[in-house]
C-alpha cells in the first residue's frame, strides 16, 4: 500500500493539496492508495476534497500517531515542530497511516502551503 502523508497550511485549497499529491506520485513513481494527516479543523476538508479528486482513502491521524513515527521522520519543519513537536507531518502522516513496518520511500517536498512524503507498508499488495 502506498501513501501519501499531508501537511499543510490553513491557507491551503484542494487544488493545492490535490498538486502536492500528484507531484508526490510522480517524484516516487507511485499511485495513492491513501492521503494521510492530522485529524483537525476546518483544512481537513480540503485535504478529503483533493483525496476524492484522487480516488484515495482519507486516514485522519492523532498527535499520538505522529509522535509515535517522528523517530523515522528525516527531514525536519520548524513550523510542524513548533506546533505539534513533530519533525514533519508530512512524513509521520505517511509513516504511521502505512502501518508498523512501512518505510519512507519519498521524503517530504514542499509546495507553496503543503508539503507531501510517500511511505509503502509493509505489506506491498494493493
Amino acid at each position: 500500500m502506498i501513501v501519501i502523508g499531508i501537511g499543510s497550511n490553513s491557507l491551503a485549497t484542494a487544488g493545492d493539496i490535490a498538486a502536492a499529491i500528484s507531484a508526490a506520485e510522480v517524484s516516487a513513481g507511485v499511485t495513492a492508495d491513501r492521503i494521510a494527516t492530522l485529524a483537525r479543523g476546518a483544512p481537513d476538508l480540503a485535504i478529503i476534497e483533493a483525496a476524492r479528486l484522487h480516488g484515495c482513502e482519507v486516514v485522519l491521524l492523532s498527535v499520538i500517531d505522529l509522535l509515535l513515527r517522528s523517530s523515522q521522520c528525516v527531514t525536519r519543519s520548524a513550523a510542524s515542530l513548533a506546533a505539534h513537536g513533530v519533525p514533519s507531518m508530512a512524513e509521520a502522516s505517511a509513516l504511521a497511516a502505512a502501518g508498523p513496518g512501512s518505510r519512507l520511500t519519498m521524503p517530504r517536498l514542499q509546495r507553496e502551503r503543503v508539503t507531501a512524503a510517500v511511505a509503502t507498508s509493509q505489506d506491498t499488495t494493493r
